[in-house]
């Protein structure tokens, strides 16, 4: 598995200073982490069963592709003529953007863009998780940045000073470079890509950003960062009378479909963890394993665990509504089983060939059991540890 020093490596061996005119490809509205890991997976998809020569709507047009972006981000299938001209931008856009950061090699044919992967392994770490395309997008636009002289200097006043006048110069200088440099020539375009590409240099540095195309009032979280947002926050959750919103929150996620998911990220983990064990349980070895269940539940305090293939196992219905969750109730959790599906899932860890991460897995421990392993612990030192607990 590449390493992020290679990565970092190779961003810093590209020239990325502009100094003609170029389409807009080092940013655009769909350049988003859950949006690049769904573009990686579906590129490595393509070119593994077909051959590395492709275009975004031969993508587009993939069997299976329809699937995975409807269910992934509660869209309309990529062949709904209404949703044409959105599906078009959210598969150009990002091919395009790598093509830029010479992951992929772009050629032009009768006037339609080509495309030829150059860095399968920069692939394969993008769609492994969204936080791998995040951590790739904060360090392109940051040495972007930085190899601009023209937006360096007014975003690190910005991200110094953080106050009205700051902003407003960061963001104009960034509007003239788009117009300048690429082939934008309406006011509005630039405020619209600037969004997402500011916003995650805010992230990476814990600091105020824009929202609504004004100064922030606080700092850019990680939730704004997303191509399609949780819905349950977004929606309503028909608050009875007299109960608090933290009260009915962990019982309104427990009665929602937890084989779909809460959001893109959530969904899409759960897609892929159902896919690579191919409905075998991983607890027991039995066929029929077609329910994904949250390890560490994805209400209340565990609720960011509820994004990782680390936190998902797949196990039998019998296994999931009666072992794990007894009574088929879902606020409730068997403490023993529990510790028996993360003994269970380590030995997936143990077996796999770089689809989960073992760091993240101990990250899920700590955070599920309020717990302080060291992130560079021993497979048999967390072995041990959660035998322990088995034996509590």
């Amino acid at each position: 598995m590449i390493l992020e020093q290679e990565i970092d490596q190779h961003l810093s061996n590209l020239d990325l200073k502009l100094t003609v005119k170029k389409p807009l490809t080092f940013t655009n509205q769909k350049i988003k982490a859950d949006v690049i890991e769904v573009i990686a997976e579906l590129i490595i998809r393509y070119i593994d069963e077909n051959d590395n020569y492709f275009s975004a709507p031969n993508l587009r047009e993939n069997s299976g592709n329809n699937e995975i972006i409807s269910r992934t981000f509660s869209k309309p299938l990529t062949n709904d003529p209404l949703a044409a001209k959105e599906m078009d931008k959210f598969f150009s856009q990002p091919c395009s953007y790598l093509a830029f950061y010479k992951i992929l090699e772009l050629k032009k044919e009768n006037n339609r863009n080509y495309y030829t992967v150059l860095r399968k392994d920069i692939l394969e770490y993008l769609k492994k998780n969204t936080f791998n395309s995040l951590k790739f997008i904060i360090s392109a636009n940051t040495k972007f940045v930085s190899s601009n002289l023209e937006l360096k200097e007014p975003f690190n006043n910005f991200f110094d000073i953080q106050d009205r006048n700051t902003f407003a110069k960061a963001k104009s200088a960034f509007i003239r470079f788009v117009k300048k440099y690429t082939h934008i020539v309406q006011d509005f375009e630039p405020k619209r890509v600037f969004t997402p590409f500011f916003n995650s240099l805010a992230y990476s540095l814990r600091k105020k950003g824009t929202l609504g195309g004004r100064l922030s009032s606080r700092a850019i979280v990680y939730s704004e960062l997303k191509y399609n947002r949780p819905n349950f926050y977004d929606e309503s959750i028909e608050l009875p009378v007299g109960v608090t919103r933290q009260e009915y929150l962990p019982r309104y996620i427990a009665s929602l479909n937890e084989q779909e998911g809460l959001d893109a990220e959530e969904r899409s983990a759960i897609r892929k963890v159902k896919r690579y064990h191919n409905q075998i349980s991983e607890y027991s070895s039995l066929e029929n394993a077609v329910e994904t269940h949250h390890i560490f539940s994805r209400s209340g305090q565990f609720e960011p665990l509820r994004i990782y293939k680390e936190n998902l196992i797949n196990i039998t219905p019998n296994e999931h509504r009666v072992k794990a969750h007894p009574n088929s109730n879902f606020l409730i959790v068997d403490d023993k089983f529990q510790v028996e599906l993360l003994l269970a899932k380590l030995k997936s860890i143990i077996a796999d060939d770089n689809f989960y991460d073992f760091k993240t897995f101990i990250y899920v421990l700590n955070t599920g059991f309020n717990e302080v392993l060291n992130e560079n612990s021993s497979m048999d030192e967390v072995k041990e540890f959660l035998i322990k607990r088995l034996q509590q």
